[in-house]
């Protein structure tokens, strides 16, 4: 019986932890599912090219399960941080805000690193649906297919002058 209260109580302690703290909770007896998105450490992408260079540090996104998590939920990101998504292979590309708090900028480039596109600004779903009085969210959409796409700050693409045609170096 001992080992019965023990159980509960770790699992009670579990979901305490994933309610104030967004952690790694089963939701299923046993089963361990990630709820955040692991941060690469080291890994940096540069615009070297722009009026104003630009170097970020930023999270990869790279299986299923962390582009389609991306960066919901999160309140702030750093001046200087962002999150790559990384794709196998140059492709259209279609993101969308849902459930994402924090209005961003998308940058999409090639698998050479060339920007393709950029949407600017892009406010989160909520605000979006509230204001044009719509029901779902809208998508933005790369121009060309793309590789990569970058999420950073609102505001930074245009501060540094990063358009269609800048160069992306990125660092694993």
């Amino acid at each position: 019986m001992f080992w019965y209260s023990g159980v509960m109580i770790l699992l009670l302690l579990m979901f305490f932890f994933q309610i104030f703290f967004g952690g790694v909770v089963p939701y299923e007896p046993f089963r361990l599912q990630a709820s955040v998105v692991q941060v690469s450490r080291g890994s940096t992408v540069q615009f070297p090219d722009v009026p104003s260079p630009l170097r970020l540090d930023v999270e990869v996104a790279d299986t299923a399960a962390t582009r389609e998590r991306g960066l919901m939920y999160r309140t702030f990101l750093g001046k200087n941080n962002g999150m790559i998504f990384v794709f196998d292979d140059d492709a259209p590309r279609r993101f969308w805000m849902k459930n994402t708090l924090i209005p961003l900028d998308m940058i999409f480039a090639d698998a050479a690193g060339t920007v393709v596109s950029v949407s600017q600004n892009v406010r989160p779903c909520e605000e979006v649906l509230r204001a044009m009085k719509i029901k779902t969210c809208p998508s933005y959409s790369s121009v060309y297919p793309a590789k990569y796409v970058l999420e950073i700050n609102a505001g930074l693409a245009v501060s540094h002058a990063i358009r269609p045609g800048s160069h992306m170096d990125i660092s694993f």
